[in-house]
C-alpha cells in the first residue's frame, strides 16, 4: 500500500503506521492520496480528517472568511467569569475578557505567536502592568518541585512548553496553513519558525510523523500547566474551544485555571498531562 502511495524509500511502512495510529498528524496531501486510492466518499473523507486532525478541511470560497465573527460571540465571552478570548483565522486576538487579560498577564495580540514561543505584542486593549513583573518566588519553587527548567521570558507562562504547548502550537500552524495557505500572518509566523532551530525541530520533526500521545490532543479539552501572574502560581489550565460555523478557522477559547494542588493526579508517564480532581 505504501508503494502505491509513492513511498518507495525509507517510508515503505508509512501506511502500516497510519493504520496503527502511529502517525498523529499525517501530511494532508498524503492523506488525500489515501482517500483517492481507497475511493472514500464525502462522509468517509470528513470522518478520516476529523480522526487525524480533529477537524475537517475548510473549503475557502471568500478571501475574508474566518476574519469576522457574529457579535453574539463577543457578548458570550464578556458574560463569562472564565478567562476567554476570540481569535480569527490568522490567530490575531480580536476580543477577550478581563479574566483572560489577567491570566496571560497582558493579552497577546496574536495567540499563535505566544503559543509558539515567538516574540509577540501586547493587545492594545490590555490593562495589565507593562512591563510584566518578574515571575513569583512561589512559581519558581513550583518549577523546581516539578523538575521543569525555567522557560525564556516570552513563554514563561507556559512551564511545560516543550512537551505540550509547543507541539500543539506547531500542529495548529500546520493545520491553519493547510486551510489558508495564502494568509500573510500565518506565512510570517512560519517564516520565523523555520528560522529558529528549536521551533524548526518542532514544526518539521515530531509534528506530522511519529509523535507521542501529547501531540494527539486537540485544543479542546486539554489540560496543561500555566503560570497565573494574578495569583503568582503555576496551575492547571483546562481548555475549551469552539469554532463559529460562519467563521471557519476562527476560535473562541475558554481557559479554566485551577491551582496545582487541585490537580495532583498525573496521567501515565508517556502522557505527561494532568487531570483535574475537585
Amino acid at each position: 500500500m505504501s508503494l502505491l502511495l509513492g513511498h518507495v524509500t525509507v517510508r515503505t511502512d508509512w501506511y502500516k503506521k497510519l493504520e496503527l495510529g502511529l502517525i498523529a498528524q499525517p501530511d494532508r496531501d498524503d492523506l488525500g492520496s489515501v482517500k483517492s486510492l481507497l475511493r472514500l466518499n464525502h462522509a468517509e473523507w470528513e470522518q478520516l480528517q476529523i480522526a487525524f486532525y480533529g477537524m475537517r478541511t475548510i473549503q475557502v470560497h471568500q478571501p475574508d472568511v474566518g476574519l469576522e465573527l457574529a457579535p453574539v460571540w463577543h457578548r458570550i465571552i464578556h458574560s463569562s467569569s472564565i478567562p476567554a478570548y476570540i481569535s480569527n483565522r490568522s490567530w490575531d486576538v480580536v476580543d477577550f475578557n478581563a479574566a483572560a487579560d489577567e491570566l496571560w498577564g497582558g493579552m497577546p495580540d496574536n495567540a499563535l505567536r505566544a503559543l509558539m514561543g515567538l516574540p509577540y505584542g501586547r493587545h492594545e486593549r490590555s490593562t495589565q502592568p507593562d512591563p510584566r513583573p518578574p515571575m513569583s518566588r512561589r512559581a519558581l519553587e513550583q518549577l523546581e518541585v516539578l523538575g521543569l527548567p525555567p522557560q525564556p521570558d516570552r513563554r514563561r507562562h507556559l512551564p511545560d512548553w516543550p512537551m505540550t504547548w509547543g507541539r500543539a502550537a506547531a500542529t495548529s500552524l500546520r493545520n491553519a496553513l493547510a486551510d489558508y495557505p495564502k494568509d500573510a500572518v500565518l506565512l510570517q509566523i512560519r517564516s520565523e519558525v523555520l528560522a529558529d532551530p528549536e521551533l524548526l525541530a518542532l514544526y518539521e520533526g515530531p509534528v506530522g510523523e511519529d509523535v507521542d500521545i501529547v501531540t494527539r490532543n486537540t485544543p479542546d479539552g486539554t489540560r496543561r500547566l500555566m503560570y497565573n501572574p494574578a495569583v503568582g502560581e503555576i496551575g492547571i489550565m483546562q481548555g475549551g474551544v469552539a469554532e463559529p460555523l460562519r467563521a471557519p478557522g476562527a476560535r473562541v477559547v475558554w481557559m479554566e485555571w485551577w491551582p496545582l494542588m487541585r490537580a495532583t493526579v498525573a496521567c501515565p508517564p508517556e502522557c505527561g498531562l494532568y487531570h483535574i480532581h475537585k
